[in-house]
Order: C-alpha cells, then structure tokens, then sequence
C-alpha cells in the first residue's frame, strides 16, 4: 500500500485504490456506509478521487 492518509482502521478504501491503480470518476455503492465522514469507507475516493455512488446504514 502506499502513505496516503486513510480514514478508517483497516484502510479499505486504500486497497481498493491500489486494486484499481488510482482509478478517478469511479462509481460506488456502499453498504453499512456508517457516518458520511467519519469512519467510512468511501469518504476519501468520493472527496479526492470525484467517485459518486450510493450509501446504505440501517441506524
């Protein structure tokens, strides 16, 4: 993985960038997405990376 910062304890969103080399204008769905910015997994390639998609949490 690379040293970009990363919003969540296991860096899921850093893997999925290094899986998809850096890929910008990507289109997501995420469930279990929790707070929109804290702790979630799609936060930072939505914000720095112009992905949009969808987020789905029960609470």
């Amino acid at each position: 993985m690379n040293d970009r910062s990363t919003y969540l304890q296991a860096s899921q969103e850093l893997f999925v960038l290094d899986m998809l080399a850096d890929k910008s204008d990507g289109i997501y769905v995420e469930i279990g997405g929790s707070h929109p910015f804290e702790s979630n997994n799609t936060f930072m390639i939505e914000d720095e990376f112009n992905w949009s998609g969808i987020s789905f949490e029960i609470d």
